[in-house]
């Protein structure tokens, strides 16, 4: 039968004809399928990748190394080993810090010259580093009691009193730092191996502490009143 005869009676009879899919190139097929295997491989690793952060992110280190880590650790923030002795006889310097801390303390490098003039070491922490000392004591007298505004005179009135009786100070006994003050501060200072500035810097103050405690001039005058001036 002749194919146009059996095509037109096929119309005729409702039949549709088949569409023929073109075929792949064997080239893009196989691109596909790397595709595919490409994404699965992808795929794998992000769901290992959030089970590996949903169980905390790393491998949790064996006892021995993780000892080695944390004694690592340990030595970056401080020393851990047994507290050098500050000078013989005295205690140890991380027992002595110790004390301290229930009060204010300062802790500051000093010289051996400094460091003869003090009259008692009692409370003092010391530890050598090289060329000089680094002390710890607890604070007595701070700069901001020399303050014009806001110090503390009977403060001041102390210490000019203790300079007047060493023969620094022969300002009035006012209680007020001020260009004598400074003065004999800074003579205290030359005396004792310091700068001698007539700045009350730590050091300073720690000896004019350490000599106030002695109590030489303990009880001395205290701070004048302001002067009223009363009318009828």
């Amino acid at each position: 039968m002749d194919a146009t005869l059996v095509r037109t009676a096929a119309t005729e009879a409702g039949a549709r004809p088949l569409r023929r899919h073109p075929r792949l190139p064997l080239a893009l097929a196989a691109s596909l399928c790397g595709v595919l295997l490409a994404s699965s491989f992808a795929v794998a690793l992000a769901l290992r990748s959030a089970d590996s952060h949903a169980g905390g992110g790393a491998a949790a280190l064996p006892p021995s190394a993780h000892a080695a880590a944390t004694a690592s650790t340990a030595r970056a923030i401080g020393p851990a080993a047994p507290a050098i002795p500050a000078a013989p006889g005295d205690v140890q310097w991380d027992d002595c810090l110790r004390r301290l801390q229930d009060a204010p303390a300062r802790l500051q490098r000093v010289s051996d010259a400094w460091l003869e003039h003090v009259p008692s070491r009692d409370g003092l922490c010391l530890r050598r580093q090289d060329d000089h000392w680094l002390a710890g004591w607890r604070t007595g007298l701070v700069p901001e009691d020399f303050l014009a505004d806001g110090g503390d005179r009977q403060r001041i009135l102390d210490v000019q009193t203790l300079l007047a009786a060493q023969g620094l100070y022969d300002g009035a006994l006012d209680g007020l730092y001020g260009p004598r003050m400074r003065a004999a501060i800074s003579r205290f200072q030359s005396r004792r191996g310091l700068a001698a500035g007539g700045a009350p810097d730590a050091a300073t103050l720690y000896l004019f502490d350490t000599l106030l405690a002695a109590g030489p001039v303990a009880g001395g005058p205290e701070v004048p009143e302001p002067s009223r001036h009363v009318h009828d």
